[in-house]
């Protein structure tokens, strides 16, 4: 594969996976925000129980607040690990590296930040769970 075209194709597909776990994040924000809305407003409702759901509602602020704090250093880290990898690819590409046609293009560098992605579905599934029991205990 010529060079020029490797380098198009990945650039297309890590600008697609960008593009998706972009949108996926901005998708989980609004459903944080909103739950933890609902969450208040369920807790605030229902006087009789806030004994009751008051640890609930805790826990599940917490995994809420783990979200984006999780979600801040995925893209903190995300934009130094592509700072970097710019940075290096640039200098190869300066320093004429490449004179062979033919090279591999290594993924791993990447794979932290996806980890990193992976990781803040956690505690927003965990709210979830918090909020569909306080959903049983106010039924």
């Amino acid at each position: 594969m010529k060079k020029d075209r490797a380098n198009e194709e990945v650039a297309q597909h890590w600008r697609e996976a960008s593009n998706y776990t972009s949108i996926a994040s901005k998708i989980c924000r609004k459903y944080a925000f909103a739950e933890g809305a609902v969450i208040w407003f369920i807790y605030h409702s229902y006087t009789a129980l806030q004994f009751q759901l008051k640890p609930l509602v805790v826990v599940a602020y917490v995994s809420l607040l783990l979200f984006f704090i999780i979600d801040f250093f995925q893209y903190l880290i995300g934009h130094f690990k592509y700072k970097k990898m710019a940075e290096e690819m640039s200098k190869i590409y300066n320093d004429k590296c490449f004179k062979d046609e033919h090279y591999e293009y290594s993924l791993e560098e990447y794979q932290s930040t996806y980890n990193l992605f992976y990781l803040k579905l956690i505690p927003i599934a965990f709210a979830t769970i918090i909020f569909i029991k306080m959903m049983f205990v106010i039924l």
